[in-house]
């Protein structure tokens, strides 16, 4: 049906238009018309924009025991989460993240991690926070990550590449990844 026309008369007095009926038909006419054509488009005119990826959504989003993660349709993945370790870490000793260890899986090679470690002087979080460096390497699928215990709180002294006496109680860390998924 070709477009029509709703002729609503001239100002100022409107007489010349179509009748409110006849407009109302034009206008049931063209909306009826597109809501056929767009149902007969199915999944590319009302694609599901939450839900399984595999399933035709545009975004897929879960979380597990290691994260969350949100997968979209063009294959991009990003994971994000945090976990925190109520154990002892002596000054100069350290953590590791494994970066394969994910909430849902990378395409091999296609993914980089953003991690930070928090160590903490008190269990739970708990006590002054202690400085830490960062080291990482390569294991040939991805990299690993450590954080080691400096041992020093930022209120005594200024970070060195010498370890203070503190011992952490608690070390939570950190990490977003993306990269793709297929």
């Amino acid at each position: 049906m070709a477009r029509q026309e709703i002729i609503l008369g001239t100002p100022p007095n409107g007489l010349g238009g179509d009748p409110p009926r006849v407009a109302s038909m034009k206008i049931n006419a063209m909306t009826r018309e597109l809501y056929e054509k767009n149902a007969t488009l199915g999944s590319a005119a009302f694609a599901s924009l939450v839900g399984s990826v595999a399933g035709g959504a545009i975004i897929e989003q879960g979380s597990n025991a290691k994260g969350n993660f949100t997968k979209f349709a063009d294959g991009t993945m990003i994971t994000w989460g945090s976990q925190l370790f109520n154990v002892q870490t002596l000054a100069g000793q350290g953590a590791g993240f494994n970066e394969t260890d994910q909430p849902a899986n990378f395409v091999a090679g296609s993914f980089r991690s953003s991690v930070s470690f928090n160590f903490y002087a008190g269990a739970n979080k708990g006590g002054p926070i202690l400085y830490g460096s960062m080291q990482y390497y390569s294991n040939g699928l991805g990299n690993v990550y450590v954080g080691i215990n400096m041992g020093i709180s930022p209120a005594a002294a200024h970070p060195s590449f010498i370890y203070g006496p503190t011992t952490s109680q608690s070390h939570e860390i950190s990490y977003q990844t993306i990269g793709r998924w297929k």
